[in-house]
């Protein structure tokens, strides 16, 4: 890729969060920049302990937004002068976009998660299956995709097309969130969450269809173990960890050697990116940009 070289006009862009090292959010929206012919450069900012002055004042040097990723999210919905529906849903924000000296939050990370789902399990979220999801863990990131998957049955239910059987059960070591997060679903689609445990955990295995992990075990970096037990996994189940590097996390390993479905998680990344994209610019890549980008990302995974 050619470098790029900034000018007095050039719109920054970034990531900000810690630690950043491992990062492939550069590749997408730089790829991007490139192929849409736009005078715009994504950097990195791996910042401990960011100010909203600091933000302010890296907008009078020209930044234009930013994606905003672990420990950031809560704090950037805290500091925002306006938000969007799914921040406010979620109490956490992943995306901030500066304009005349005023900070906007937005949340992609559930819509990117659903476009990831509809792209390789479509039938999942079609509002005719009877199916239940479980979601691992209850922070900022399963939060954004619950709170997407009950959008799109509260739609469904309102045109009377939803099943009464679909389920959202919320697997989480950390009992209040679990229950906050079951209570603010249920609020929005009443009826539509439970919080399970472990221990009564197979009492649901057969009406599970989708798993969705959400926490950081499996990260690169983090430790190398699965949330859930291998044998709690069938063939009939589809396995989505949002947990992109390593590409084959202990949990994808472990669902491909029980004949399950897999969804990796670089889709979830790069169409929450796409999304980002859009607010960033107002243009989107076309169908051969996203696939050239996708094709980048697993090579670099895979490498």
């Amino acid at each position: 890729m050619k470098a790029h070289s900034p000018s007095n006009v050039t719109k920054i862009l970034g990531i900000l969060g810690n630690p950043l090292s491992h990062t492939l959010s550069p590749t997408i929206h730089n790829q991007f920049y490139q192929d849409l012919n736009l005078d715009c450069i994504y950097l990195v900012f791996d910042h401990k302990n960011p100010t909203k002055q600091d933000l302010l004042t890296l907008h009078s040097y020209g930044l234009r937004g930013l994606s905003v990723t672990i420990p950031y999210k809560e704090w950037a919905y805290e500091i925002a002068d306006e938000r969007d529906s799914y921040s406010n849903l979620m109490k956490a924000s992943n995306t901030l976009v500066f304009h005349e000296g005023k900070i906007f939050s937005y949340n992609t990370d559930g819509l990117g998660a659903v476009s990831a789902i509809r792209r390789d399990q479509p039938q999942i979220l079609e509002s005719q299956e009877e199916h239940s999801i479980l979601i691992c863990g209850s922070g900022g990131s399963a939060r954004g995709i619950s709170f997407a998957i009950i959008e799109e049955w509260a739609e469904a239910k309102k045109s009377g097309k939803a099943s009464q059987a679909k389920q959202i059960y919320i697997l989480s070591r950390n009992e209040d969130t679990s229950n906050q997060l079951m209570n603010d679903l249920n609020l929005r689609l009443n009826g539509s969450a439970k919080v399970i445990t472990l221990s009564n955990l197979y009492s649901i295995q057969n009406s599970i269809q989708l798993i969705i992990h959400t926490t950081p075990l499996g990260m690169l970096g983090k430790e190398q173990i699965s949330f859930l037990p291998s044998d709690f996994i069938l063939p009939s189940m589809t396995v989505f960890d949002i947990v992109y590097n390593p590409k084959e996390t202990i949990l994808i390993q472990d669902s491909k050697s029980k004949g399950a479905s897999v969804i990796y998680g670089i889709e979830m990344l790069l169409y929450q990116a796409i999304r980002q994209h859009e607010l960033f610019t107002n243009t989107s890549p076309t169908d051969e940009m996203i696939d050239k980008v996708r094709n980048k990302l697993y090579t670099k995974l895979n490498s």
